[in-house]
């Protein structure tokens, strides 16, 4: 499983540059228009707009802290992993339909709020 496509362009808004494995291409509307995963050794030419369509492992190369990740009556969520011994710990948890997509959540809290910058993922290797 990948990001989805909406989570793909907002990861590319933020900065974030990392290599993967697959792709999200996405051709001209009027050719073919329906946007399509694509291996990293295809031929990513033929498509308009190419954005990265990262898996769990590559997000969680990204993410910093424990995390605990769960499914529940068919949701994934993804949270910082609560200290016991600090109960007014700030957990804010993040849904997805996939854990893939719970966990892009919580990249993109993350970068936007400051508890990760676009530089520290961008260098961290996979």
């Amino acid at each position: 499983m990948t990001i989805n496509l909406n989570q793909a362009r907002k990861l590319a808004e933020l900065g974030v540059k990392r290599k993967t494995l697959k792709y999200w291409g996405v051709m001209n509307a009027g050719y073919r228009g329906t946007p399509r995963i694509a291996d990293a050794w295809t031929d990513l030419g033929i498509y308009d707009n190419v954005l990265p369509a990262y898996n769990a492992e590559e997000l969680l190369g990204m993410l910093k802290g424990d995390l605990e990740m769960y499914r529940f009556e068919g949701e994934c969520t993804a949270s910082t992993a609560v200290n016991h011994d600090k109960p007014s710990q700030d957990c804010t948890t993040f849904y997805g339909a996939t854990l893939t997509e719970a966990l892009c959540n919580k990249l993109i809290f993350d970068l936007e709020n400051g508890v990760v910058t676009v530089e520290e993922v961008n260098k961290w290797a996979l």
